[in-house]
C-alpha cells in the first residue's frame, strides 16, 4: 500500500510546515512531548513517536496536533508492515489510524486544510488494505468513509489493483455508477472557493501543433478553454489526460474547449515523433501544440507537469492547477466558468 502513503507524507509535510511557524511549538523544549514527537517523526521514527504520543494522548485525548501525528504515524507503520508482506499487521496498524482519525473528526467537526486532506486517505488506505485482507465488507465500509470524508478519485476505484476483490460486488459497482450527491456538492464548493482566491491573470500562446499547424489563443475566443501543460514523460500528466478528454465530450456543445501543450525534452524529432505516438494511440480529441520556453514562462510561478489553466470566456485564467486532479473536480471548475458564461449573455 506504499503507492497510496505517499500521498499521506504530503499532508505531513503540510502539517510540520504550519507547526514551524507556531511558536507555540517551535520554542518548545525537547522535554515537551509533542515537540520530540515531530522530531521523532522528521527522523523516520514513527515507532518511538507513537509511544511518545501514547503518553500524550493519554493526558490529554482531544490533543489536536497530537492525534494528527498519531494519524501519520499509525499510517508510516501500517505501510512498513505492509511492505514486509505482513498484510494481518499492516491492517491492525491501518484501522488504528482511522480510529485516531476518528477521534480527530469527532472533537473537531471543522477540519483544517491538513486534515481534510489526511482524511480521506486514510480511511481509503483502511479499505485497500481489508480488501487484501479479505474483508470485503469492512473495506466497502471503509471506502463509503473515504468517500463521506472527500475522497473524489473515483477512477482510481476502477484501477486499483488492491481493490479488485471488491469489483464484482453489487455495492461496489452501485458505488461507481452513483456516488454520493455530497461528492458533488463539495466538488463544486472547493471550485467556487478556489474561482474566488486566484487571482485573474493575462495569458497568450502562439504554437505550431504536431502537424505544424499554428493555433493561437484567438482561435478559441467565447470559449472556456483548459491549457494543459504536459509532457509525455510524466506519469501523473498522462494520467490526467482522459479527463480532459471526457470533459471535452460533455461540454463541447456548451462552449468548452481543450488544448494541450506539451513540454518535451530530448531530440526534437524524436520527442515529436514520440508526441504524435501517444495522441494517436490515447485518442487525444483536442489539439496538442508544441510547447516553448516563452510561453510556459507566461505562467506565474515555476512550472511543474502537469499545470492546468482555465480561462474563462474573456480569455482571462481564473484558475492555475498543479497535479493531476479528479474528474469530478474538474467538471465542477467547467461546469461552474460555462454557467458564468451563460448568464453574462442572458444579461
Amino acid at each position: 500500500m506504499s503507492k497510496h502513503i505517499l500521498g499521506l507524507s504530503i499532508a505531513l509535510v503540510l502539517f510540520l510546515g504550519c507547526a514551524r511557524e507556531d511558536k507555540s511549538i517551535t520554542d518548545k523544549s525537547d522535554d515537551d512531548p509533542l515537540a520530540r514527537a515531530q522530531k521523532q517523526m522528521q527522523h523516520e521514527d514513527p515507532a518511538s513517536a507513537l509511544t511518545t504520543l501514547e503518553g500524550l494522548l493519554q493526558a490529554d485525548p482531544t490533543n489536536r496536533e497530537g492525534l494528527l501525528l498519531m494519524v501519520q504515524a499509525t499510517q508510516d507503520l501500517g505501510m512498513v508492515s505492509g511492505q514486509r508482506g505482513d498484510k494481518k499487521t499492516a491492517l491492525d496498524w491501518y484501522v488504528g489510524s482511522s480510529n485516531y482519525m476518528r477521534q480527530m473528526c469527532t472533537a473537531y467537526p471543522e477540519l483544517n486544510k491538513t486534515e481534510k486532506l489526511l482524511a480521506p486517505r486514510v480511511f481509503y488506505n483502511v479499505a485497500c488494505a481489508q480488501a487484501v485482507s479479505g474483508h470485503p465488507d469492512e473495506a466497502m465500509a471503509a471506502l463509503t468513509e473515504a468517500l463521506d470524508y472527500g475522497f473524489a478519485d473515483l477512477e482510481r476505484l476502477g484501477r486499483d489493483p488492491e481493490l479488485i476483490s471488491l469489483r464484482e460486488l453489487p455495492e461496489f459497482q452501485q458505488l461507481i455508477k452513483q456516488p454520493p450527491a455530497k461528492m458533488f456538492a463539495r466538488a463544486r464548493q472547493h471550485a467556487q472557493e478556489l474561482l474566488a482566491q486566484h487571482e485573474p491573470f493575462a495569458f497568450d500562446f502562439a504554437l505550431p501543433d504536431i502537424d505544424g499547424k499554428n493555433v493561437t489563443k484567438k482561435d478559441f475566443t467565447g470559449k472556456v478553454l483548459i491549457v494543459d501543460f504536459w509532457a509525455t514523460w510524466c506519469p501523473p500528466c498522462k494520467e490526467e489526460i482522459p479527463h480532459f478528454v471526457e470533459l471535452l465530450q460533455r461540454h463541447r456543445d456548451a462552449g468548452l474547449a481543450v488544448v494541450g501543450i506539451a513540454c518535451e525534452q530530448g531530440l526534437p524529432n524524436v520527442a515529436l515523433a514520440a508526441l504524435r505516438d501517444f495522441v494517436k494511440k490515447n485518442h487525444v480529441s483536442y489539439p496538442c501544440l508544441i510547447g516553448d520556453d516563452k510561453t510556459q514562462n507566461c505562467v506565474p510561478d515555476t512550472l511543474a507537469f502537469p499545470t492546468t489553466l482555465f480561462l474563462d470566456r474573456s480569455g482571462k485564467v481564473r484558475l492555475r492547477l498543479v497535479g493531476s486532479h479528479p474528474l469530478v473536480e474538474l467538471d465542477a471548475i467547467v461546469s461552474l466558468l460555462l454557467e458564468e458564461g451563460a448568464t453574462a449573455a442572458k444579461n
